[in-house]
């Protein structure tokens, strides 16, 4: 959670430069699945880590990332039941 939410604090979300890279958005969107499937119940009980979450999925959604989009509907069906 430490790095989602240093990510999140330091990464440019309104920033174009930064999301055009592909590589970027791969291993964000990476990193997103893990956190949900291997760390559900740290980002479930934080408020912040679930707000940064959604911030990034939202935008790698936004751009139409495919694993961004999946990773933002399971995401939404999770957090949609806590």
């Amino acid at each position: 959670m430490d790095g989602l939410l240093l990510l999140h604090r330091k990464a440019p979300i309104g920033d174009q430069y930064f999301w055009r890279e592909s590589v970027i958005q791969n291993s964000l969107a990476g990193f997103l699945r893990l956190l949900l499937d291997e760390h559900w119940p740290e980002l479930s009980g934080s408020v912040e880590a679930r707000a940064a979450f959604m911030a990034f999925a939202l935008k790698l959604a936004a751009l139409q990332h495919s694993l961004g989009s999946e990773v933002l509907a399971l995401a939404g069906n999770r957090f949609g039941s806590i």
